[in-house]
């Protein structure tokens, strides 16, 4: 499994389109703090950091994000 893209809910009718784990990286960065230090961003964004390392830590990464948005039922399918 290759990184994204994926496309994330982030208001009632704006998405933004996440095609890479740096810029995955960055939106986890950006939540507000009462959503980055829910379980499921906690785990996606330490994921994320390890992502460059090698292709499994990508898939990994890749895995985790996708299961944060679906948590939060951000995913834009």
């Amino acid at each position: 499994m290759a990184f994204g893209p994926f496309k994330a809910k982030v208001g009632a009718l704006e998405t933004t389109d996440i095609p890479s784990a740096a810029q995955a990286k960055a939106f986890v960065e950006g939540l507000s703090p009462i959503f980055r230090d829910r379980l499921h961003w906690r785990f996606a964004g330490r994921m994320l950091e390890k992502a460059e390392q090698s292709a499994d830590d990508e898939d990994t990464a890749a895995k985790a994000f996708k299961n944060a948005l679906e948590t939060e039922k951000w995913l834009f399918k």
